[in-house]
């Protein structure tokens, strides 16, 4: 978490924190593919060694990947298409990736075919319980500013690119379709960690303004890191309530032919 924090907002680093608890201290088989890699922030923050592969469709993002040294090859790519063989991987990392794609059953079909046999895919996924338990939006319902507090669910969603927010049935029905023996299935990040994601929120806005304007904000003092981090573990470990993401563990038990 201390290296997510060094250069994240608060408010997304302890979204993350609680979102990965379930992964501290995980190995996996090789080779691995992180599937919608991103700028490599969970490689940089939650890896020791580096990992196999990452694909991700924004080359910008690749580039950025490669400079965490945490990737032995990146490629550019859709999840929904991967340019890989079949049977190449031993696992699959989906790491907050399926509820920013259109078509997410074509993406767990893609993970399915690149997995060899007997191999797993590991995801987190945010559900539609992200927009019905967001603390505001409810203060604003109460209100009676439905309109208000329907733009403010949009507006979070819109700048977190959830364009596939689903129940927990929905993403079982996916991996059943694609074939995958479900292992794990469990709700991760509380209602109360949401919470104080939405209140760190204001605090987030100067790392987006820095990105659009193409100069990402890199780096903060030591002591605010540590600081940071002692704050969202606190958080992370009394929160307990129902989650809004699910933790995904699921096996290719079969060889598709």
């Amino acid at each position: 978490m201390d290296s997510y924090l060094a250069s994240s907002p608060l408010s997304l680093a302890i979204f993350r924190a609680a979102e990965l608890v379930e992964l501290a201290g995980t190995s996996w088989e090789q080779p691995v593919l992180d599937m919608g890699c991103g700028r490599g922030e969970f490689a940089r923050a939650a890896v020791v060694t580096q990992l196999d592969v990452g694909l991700d469709r924004d080359q910008r993002h690749v580039k950025l990947a490669a400079r965490t040294g945490k990737y032995a090859a990146l490629h550019v790519g859709d999840a929904r298409q991967m340019p890989f063989d079949s049977d190449s991987f031993a696992t699959v990392l989906s790491i907050s990736v399926l509820e920013h794609v259109a078509d997410p059953q074509a993406a767990i079909d893609e993970a399915f075919r690149v997995l060899k046999p007997g191999g797993v895919l590991v995801a987190t996924i945010v559900l539609d319980q992200f927009d019905t338990c967001l603390h505001v939006a409810r203060l604003l319902r109460q209100a009676g500013l439905s309109g208000l507090s329907k733009c403010y669910v949009r507006s979070l969603n819109r700048a977190f690119s959830h364009i596939a927010l689903h129940p927990p049935a929905y993403w079982r029905n996916c991996l059943d379709a694609a074939g995958f023996e479900i292992l794990t299935c469990r709700n991760v990040v509380s209602t109360t960690t949401l919470g104080w994601f939405e209140l760190w929120l204001p605090a987030a806005l100067p790392y987006r303004i820095s990105a659009w304007c193409g100069h990402p904000l890199q780096g903060r003092p030591k002591w605010l890191t540590r600081w940071m981090s002692t704050l969202a573990k606190s958080i992370v470990s009394s929160s307990t309530d129902t989650g809004v993401c699910i933790y995904v563990v699921a096996k290719k038990t079969v060889d598709p032919g």
